[in-house]
């Protein structure tokens, strides 16, 4: 024989209050424990995967709201997550910034996957924002909501811009004395 993850289900029979016999039920689920145990498996590593991220990461309902967000964008907007939850980007962000926001969603909830980089006022400062986001959609292929991966790239985008002002000068100085 070979050992088995079991349910076990017994009774007790008696008659005249005296014990006859055992009555039992013997049910195999050695499947449903490794299917269990695989999809906690792949639970724990969504969770570390995103709880370590420094990206933002988050997922959005049909209704656009956020049904999770991790640490990494609760910390970049000064809020718990638990204050995101159940939110829209319009709760969170205003009309203006959240009408930003819902171009790239809608866009992702008709199929697309979005990769570009965006410009975004939070909390009165501009930020430069690239974005990864993508439709999640069930075995039938609706999409019942997004999930999006967003990193601040505004330090680079500041940068480059300093570059290119900096690289436009030195070729106006160039043609000065080259006159």
């Amino acid at each position: 024989g070979a050992l088995f993850t079991a349910y076990l289900s017994a009774s007790l029979i008696t008659k005249n209050g005296k014990p006859m016999g055992m009555l039992g039920i013997v049910l195999d689920i050695t499947e449903r424990k490794q299917i269990e145990d695989a999809l906690r498996e792949s639970e724990d590593k969504f969770r570390s995967i995103t709880e370590y991220a420094v990206d933002y990461i988050f997922i959005k309902d049909k209704a656009r709201k956020y049904t999770f967000v991790n640490k990494a964008m609760s910390n970049f907007l000064g809020v718990s997550e638990k204050d995101i939850i159940g939110k829209t980007p319009e709760e969170i962000y205003g009309a203006r910034q959240a009408g930003v926001i819902k171009e790239v969603d809608d866009r992702a909830f008709a199929g697309e996957t979005v990769n570009e980089i965006r410009s975004l006022v939070v909390s009165g400062k501009k930020f430069f924002l690239s974005t990864i986001q993508t439709p999640l959609s069930t075995k039938d292929r609706e999409v019942v909501s997004i999930m999006g991966i967003v990193r601040d790239v505004t330090q680079l985008k500041t940068t480059e811009e300093a570059l290119r002002r900096a690289h436009d000068e030195l070729e106006k100085n160039v043609e000065k004395r080259t006159r």
